[in-house]
């Protein structure tokens, strides 16, 4: 008697692990991948991906709540994931109070206990002032710990450290082999020209880029890569902007240092220009010019970049507040960086989906120890799916975004051709069509280890 599964995934252009794309049949068990075949299979529901791409769920690694702040929830904020093909969000520890402690982690965990549409896991924090916290926190599963450079962090948002008290931080979270990911900006340059700046009553928006000038993020990246080969910590260079960062980055790789870069939408698809023309555009760091942009698409086709993910944080944009005063973030990104960098990257481009997916999904996995579980299609894995119409137009409207205060977005209007239209989560459908349809709990957390998984093979 053939074996039936709960539901399967019939006709799509799969994406599978090692660079494979094949015609396959998805039979889903439970909340895995039972079977990867190009025979017909019997399930209780079938779903029909015919002329369309299933790629694994998006995994974000850098995700942000900011609970306390009144301008996202995670009811709102895993909505958009959903919406967006995002199936597991790593939520970083910018809350108010910041989550530098158990205690605060454990209050972190249980908000999203019943509230998280999707999975999720949980960067912890690090605190000079207090020694036990990266331990304590350990103990609670953390995937790794948010540093800033000292100065990087707005004053009393979240603590920074000078170089002793990174070397210090990086060398405890070495010792439990786990990863830090760093703000690396050094926020005592930025803070010192910011303020000649304003002493000269500069209030343009583009004036933002000359006070978090490119000295600042490669100082901050320098150090950075120097104290991790030092201590042999693991890190992840948070949103990279420059060229120049992912070379850097790469030559401290080359010399035996495990860093890894990770670069944003926002950096790969706007410009310095575009600030000029709207202050909302406002982020730390800043986007840089066209041509580093350029270069940066092209560092990123030529291996430099490990990882694109959203920086979510849709803080509210008060268009009364000048340059220096409105909100810094890139707004709603979870919910349209999928469509966003596909058809950047894979239409207008030509890069290959499977190098897209390897950055938005699986190496993103791999370095937080959340794969195979997650960030693969392959037998053994969390059933997490999205299939993706590759040939439809369709252009973003911020009106129907996902938004607690008011909607805007950097790319209000922008027409993209990949259009997620359903998102499984280990097995079942939480969005079809651009609307969830699970309720708000379904999401689990995930600790950081794998489980067994079988490649891209195809199994019948």
């Amino acid at each position: 008697m053939e074996e039936k599964f709960d539901l399967v995934v019939t006709g799509g252009q799969v994406v599978l692990t090692g660079g494979i794309v094949a015609t396959v049949n998805i039979g889903i068990k439970g909340e895995k991948i039972t079977a990867l075949t190009e025979h017909v299979i019997e399930a209780e529901e079938e779903v029909d991906a015919s002329g369309k791409v299933v790629i694994p769920g998006l995994i974000d690694e850098h995700f942000h709540v900011f609970c306390g702040y009144g301008c996202e929830t995670w009811e709102n904020a895993t909505c958009a994931a959903a919406r967006g093909g995002v199936t597991t969000v790593v939520k970083m520890p910018l809350d108010k109070p910041p989550t530098t402690t158990a205690e605060e982690l454990e209050r972190s965990i249980d908000r999203a206990k019943n509230s998280a549409y999707v999975d999720h896991a949980f960067w912890g924090g690090v605190d000079p002032e207090n020694p036990t916290g990266i331990a304590s926190q350990a103990e609670l599963g953390v995937v790794g710990y948010k540093l800033f450079v000292e100065g990087a962090a707005p004053p009393g948002m979240y603590p920074t450290l000078d170089a002793g008290q990174m070397l210090d931080a990086l060398r405890k979270i070495a010792a439990l082999k786990a990863t830090a990911i760093v703000h690396a900006e050094n926020g005592l340059i930025a803070n010192l020209l910011g303020e000649e700046l304003k002493s000269q009553g500069l209030k343009h928006p583009d004036v933002w880029s000359d006070a978090r000038p490119e000295i600042a993020e490669l100082e901050g990246v320098s150090r950075t890569v120097l104290l991790a080969e030092a201590t042999g910590c693991r890190a992840i260079i948070a949103h990279v902007s420059l060229p120049r960062a992912l070379k850097i980055i790469a030559e401290a790789r080359a010399n035996g240092a495990h860093v890894f870069a990770e670069t944003c939408p926002h950096y790969l698809l706007l410009t310095r220009d575009h600030l000029a023309k709207d202050k909302r555009l406002k982020w730390n760091p800043p986007c840089r010019t066209r041509n580093q942009v350029g270069e940066l698409w092209d560092l990123l086709e030529a291996g430099f970049v490990d990882a694109i993910a959203s920086d979510h944080g849709p803080f509210t944009k008060d268009d009364h507040l000048d340059i220096w005063n409105i909100s810094a973030g890139a707004g709603n990104i979870v919910e349209i960086m999928l469509p966003l960098i596909f058809t950047e990257a894979v239409v207008n481009r030509g890069i290959s989906l499977t190098k897209i997916i390897e950055l938005m999904s699986a190496r993103p996995a791999r370095t937080l120890g959340l794969y195979p579980k997650k960030g693969a299609i392959c037998v053994g894995a969390d059933a997490d799916l999205v299939i993706v119409d590759m040939s439809t137009k369709r252009a973003i409207n911020a009106e129907e975004l996902c938004y607690i205060g008011s909607h805007w977005s950097a790319f209000d209007r922008w027409t993209v051709k990949a259009i997620p239209t359903t998102t499984i989560l280990r097995g079942q459908i939480i969005m079809k069509n651009n609307k969830v349809i699970t309720k708000p709990g379904y999401g689990q957390r995930i600790l950081p280890k794998g489980n067994s998984c079988h490649g891209g093979q195809l199994f019948s």
